[in-house]
């Protein structure tokens, strides 16, 4: 009698199973993504505070050699003159302290005859000035490049950057303004160290900004050039600078001569003004509950936007003699 085997029926998942699995792994991602976006954003707040770190030591070796901080801003605010000491600023004098000497010999090379805003595109490959130390990597919009559109011209004006220097706690000045500012880095600045008299700890050197879309046809301004904070090769009415008049991250519009309004980075264009108009930056980041910030001592810290206005004002004078400090 012959016997047949019957092998063993082989187990599969039915249907149900299998949209149970498919759930159990959506949970799971969902619940994983916002771990991940957590890092991602840990790693480039540290990036960002790293880059502001490298700046604010740059500063440092700076006065080591020349007695005083780098010039926050070469001539005063919308000067329509266009020889050497105007429209550069300090992240240019930076140059040689953060690896980049030979950018900074081929614009020394080239400031008698081309414009400092127009070197970008008729002296350097646009995209080789795009140093990412400049550049803070939650911006979306940081390094973007500026329209080709320069004093009407047709020479684009390169990057900008996602950091700006403390001119204090005031507006930046009136157009043409010569009177020093109470920061450290302003039109015309040469600040040592020893007259931060609030102490160097206590003092803003530097913080962010929030870059705008680079929108050509959006922007108001005379020469339509875009949203020109950060714009690192044509400071002009103070692009590279900011001051504590308002708290980080705040809503209240910048004033600036030309920009894009954003509902992150809010502004208001007023080209050259007049003699009662006061430019103005305010710190901003994407990082969640405040910004970076760097003090004249060199270390870098986290300021929450909640910081009491008082403090945060007091942060930007250089010899306020305010009592307390950022701590």
């Amino acid at each position: 009698m012959t016997t047949t085997s019957i092998p063993p029926r082989r187990g599969a998942f039915t249907l149900i199973e299998l949209l149970v699995v498919i759930a159990i792994i959506g949970i799971l991602i969902a619940h994983l993504l916002p771990a991940v976006q957590k890092i991602r954003e840990a790693a480039a707040r540290m990036q960002c505070t790293n880059n502001l770190k490298q700046l604010a030591l740059a500063c440092h070796n700076y006065h080591d050699v020349n007695r005083v901080l780098p010039v926050g801003q070469g001539s005063p605010l919308s000067a329509s003159n266009n020889g050497n000491g105007y429209h550069e600023g300090w992240l240019l004098f930076l140059l040689p302290y953060i690896e980049q000497g030979p950018i900074y010999e081929r614009w020394q090379a080239n400031r008698g005859p081309i414009p400092t805003w127009e070197m970008p595109q008729r002296v350097f490959n646009q995209t080789g000035l795009q140093l990412s130390v400049y550049g803070c990597p939650s911006d979306p919009e940081r390094l973007h490049l500026a329209p080709i559109d320069v004093g009407g011209g047709n020479d684009a004006e390169g990057p900008s950057a996602s950091y700006v220097g403390n001119a204090g706690s005031t507006g930046f000045g009136a157009p043409n303004q010569t009177a020093p500012l109470n920061g450290v880095l302003y039109p015309q600045s040469a600040i040592p160290l020893v007259a931060i008299t609030d102490g160097t700890s206590n003092t803003l050197l530097a913080s962010e900004i929030v870059l705008a879309p680079m929108l050509s046809t959006a922007a108001v301004d005379r020469f339509h050039s875009g949203d020109r904070r950060g714009r690192i090769w044509n400071a002009f009415s103070g692009e590279q600078l900011f001051s504590t008049l308002n708290p980080p991250n705040s809503l209240v519009p910048d004033v600036a001569y030309g920009c894009n309004s954003t509902a992150r980075a809010p502004c208001k264009v007023v080209g050259t003004g007049t003699p009662s108009t006061n430019y103005n930056q305010t710190a901003r980041s994407y990082h969640t509950g405040g910004v970076n910030a760097a003090t004249c001592d060199g270390a870098v810290r986290f300021v929450s936007q909640n910081i009491p206005a008082n403090v945060w004002l007091a942060a930007g004078t250089r010899a306020g003699s305010e009592v307390g400090g950022l701590d």
